[in-house]
């Protein structure tokens, strides 16, 4: 859905409530691991290490100078269902696709 709000406070609220945040290197991605959410955070060319938000509930993912669409989803897979089947799942999905020449 779309939010539109002037207040980071209700934002903040939003976001708590939110099952999966998917964003950029952005102040928003980084109020969205703060409040607790499972964030996905999107890096290009900065330095996630220096710059990508901390928490148990977020995953950095990033690439040169992007990371793939197929990274991104499995990503947001990943965070909303953290199991280990899941992320073999993905893992075979991109050699498929590498293999497929989709990548």
């Amino acid at each position: 859905p779309h939010i539109q709000t002037d207040s980071l406070t209700k934002l903040a609220g939003y976001l708590a409530g939110a099952r999966l945040f998917v964003g950029n290197d952005s102040g928003i991605t980084h109020l969205a691991a703060a409040t607790g959410c499972s964030t996905v955070a999107i890096f290009g060319p900065t330095d996630p290490i220096v710059w990508g938000p901390r928490g148990h509930n977020v995953m950095v993912i990033n690439g040169n100078p992007w990371p793939s669409v197929s990274d991104v989803i499995c990503a947001c897979r990943t965070a909303l269902d953290d199991t280990r089947k899941l992320r073999h799942a993905c893992a075979d999905e991109s050699r498929l696709e590498k293999q497929e020449g989709k990548i």
